[in-house]
């Protein structure tokens, strides 16, 4: 019997056990990774946590080889966490605080929005940029950089099938 076999007729708290083992040297590294641009972010007032993520994150990939063991918590981390995080970001938003702004506000904020958006897909069709993408750029310049990137891409590409598109959509930004 193979390994895969083995885990597809194990109990399911085995195959539970065995997914957290999986994912727990990659969730790890993301932690610790999380912690570092949170503390460089004290050091450096100003400068998002986010960013400084992203860069490090940037920097890791392409000067230090990660251990396989690591890849299914990083993706894990990246699809699942990140978009989680994103939710809860948004929800700190408190609606009192939106409609406080008055309708005129809200008004000007949602013609900023749309127009960039629809501004960034059509300069996108005649640039001959594929759809997917030119979205994903649209929402990071018209929202809010690499959450509005990371979140559009969980709507528009669910199954990660373009994610190269998202990632070139953060580093355009």
């Amino acid at each position: 019997m193979t390994h895969a076999q083995d885990v597809a007729t194990a109990r399911p708290e085995h195959t539970l056990l065995a997914r957290v083992r999986a994912l727990l040297p990659g969730l790890v590294l993301c932690l610790a990774a999380a912690g570092a641009s949170y503390g460089v972010s004290l050091l450096l007032p100003g400068v998002s946590p986010l960013i400084i993520a992203i860069v490090l994150g940037v920097l890791l990939a392409n000067v230090v080889r990660l251990p396989a063991a690591a890849s299914d918590g990083i993706d894990f981390s990246a699809k699942k966490l990140l978009r989680a995080g994103i939710v809860f970001l948004g929800l700190q938003l408190v609606l009192t605080d939106i409609l406080e702004l008055g309708a005129p506000m809200l008004v000007v904020i949602v013609c900023i929005v749309a127009g960039g958006l629809f501004g960034t897909v059509l300069l996108g069709k005649l640039l001959r940029v594929p759809s997917g993408l030119s979205l994903l750029i649209a929402c990071g310049f018209s929202i809010c950089g690499a959450a509005a990137v990371a979140g559009a891409a969980g709507v528009t590409d669910p199954d990660d099938e373009a994610e190269e598109d998202t990632i070139t959509a953060v580093a355009s930004w």
